[in-house]
């Protein structure tokens, strides 16, 4: 802090999803929502360093500046890939040590810090899969993908570090309090990982018996001719997005509905045979993001040649 009015004592809210900063700006600042505090002049953002240091009026945190943030690529090289990096796109989340909140009170008369440690896992759930649905039928089962990507042992299992990441990869970002209440909800065998396939079934809800019917019918159409049996290859010359209601409404192109459907595939294997259970898992990662009964039979129809 500094009475003159420089420069060095400025300082900017900004939205802590790289994605989403530049069309905040303006916005409204919501108490009790996470934030990062940017120090204008060095460009780099507040931080605590966690440390517990103990002095005369018991325990406190140092703050600093300085910008912690998250190691991976990933984030640039999907923005790449898309054609949506510019030099005035952020490509790093920031780790929990530039995490800020604007604290309120229910009652003026308190006087003590609220707990933000308390986390309600319902809460959370519900936040996650709306995120996922936010980017889109494939919200979902791009989470999955991630997941399954980094298990490189096919274990089912993830460490928290690496479930962190996968979110991240994503674009999630939820705090260090928030993944341990969702450990402790979500590991029921005490291994101190993440089932992450447990975690995406309780995302995706409970399963409407109707649209499983459906995606059930049209593998069989689709394997009825092939002895029950289909590749990943054979799946890709009978896709035709031309019909596909995005391409329809002009909103997407057909190579892009195309090369969408086809990426999101656990495997890329062209001569990898796609099981009954793996096709139903995959249209009910989509269902799960998808609210209209018409326009997910309009998706799960339309882009079939039988």
């Amino acid at each position: 802090m500094y009475v003159k009015p420089i420069y060095d004592t400025v300082w900017m809210i900004e939205h802590i999803d790289p994605n989403m900063r530049m069309k905040a700006v303006g916005n409204p600042l919501y108490t009790n929502e996470p934030i990062i505090l940017k120090h204008c002049s060095t460009a780099h953002y507040l931080a605590s360093d966690f440390v517990d240091y103990r002095n005369d009026f018991g325990s406190e945190y140092e703050v600093c500046v300085h910008s912690y943030s998250t190691a991976n690529k990933s984030q640039q090289l999907i923005l790449e890939k898309t054609g949506k990096l510019n030099r005035d796109q952020p490509t790093k989340f920031q780790t929990d040590q530039n995490i800020w909140f604007m604290m309120t009170s229910n009652d003026p008369n308190l006087n003590f810090v609220p707990n933000i440690s308390k986390v309600n896992v319902d809460d959370l759930l519900f936040k996650i899969k709306k995120l996922c649905i936010d980017k889109g039928i494939y919200g979902l089962r791009g989470l999955s993908k991630i997941f399954k990507m980094l298990d490189k042992a096919n274990s089912k299992l993830l460490s928290l570090e690496d479930f962190k990441e996968g979110l991240l990869n994503h674009g999630i970002q939820i705090s260090s309090d928030e993944i341990s209440a969702l450990l402790v909800a979500i590991d029921k065998e005490k291994k101190n990982m993440f089932p992450y396939e447990v975690f995406i079934y309780i995302l995706r809800g409970e399963p409407n018996p109707k649209r499983i019917q459906l995606i059930t019918e049209i593998y069989e159409n689709i394997v009825k001719p092939r002895n029950g049996k289909i590749t990943l290859d054979e799946i890709a010359k009978m896709f035709n997005p031309e019909k596909h209601p995005d391409v329809l409404k002009k909103q997407k192109t057909p190579e892009e509905v195309y090369n969408t459907f086809m990426y999101k595939w656990d495997t890329q294997n062209p001569e990898a045979l796609i099981s009954k259970e793996e096709f139903i898992e995959y249209f009910l990662d989509l269902s799960a993001c998808i609210e209209s009964d018409e326009y997910f039979t309009e998706v799960l129809k339309s882009g079939w040649q039988f």
